[in-house]
């Protein structure tokens, strides 16, 4: 049962992650992240929270999300995951 939830919590924090949106660093314009996207932000956390690596994991990234706002979003999916366990 703890597993079953634990998987319901991860899909609950893909689908906020999906709805947040950040303005494009380069176009003004704003983005979302893709369904890839958010999924590797929740694997990342146990590897790092580091921005710069998450956008060598992740490339797709650079040149839509700021630095600052991968740092948001590696933050708030590292509480999101501390108040699973």
């Amino acid at each position: 049962m703890e597993k079953e939830n634990r998987g319901r919590n991860i899909e609950d924090l893909k689908e906020l992650l999906l709805q947040k949106t950040y303005k494009n660093k380069t176009t003004g314009e704003e983005t979302r992240l893709h369904k890839y996207e958010a999924s590797k932000f929740i694997d990342l956390m146990s590897l790092t929270s580091d921005p710069e690596e998450a956008v060598c994991l992740i490339p797709s990234l650079e040149g839509r999300f700021s630095n600052e706002d991968i740092g948001e979003i590696l933050e708030f999916v590292k509480r999101c995951m501390r108040n699973f366990t």
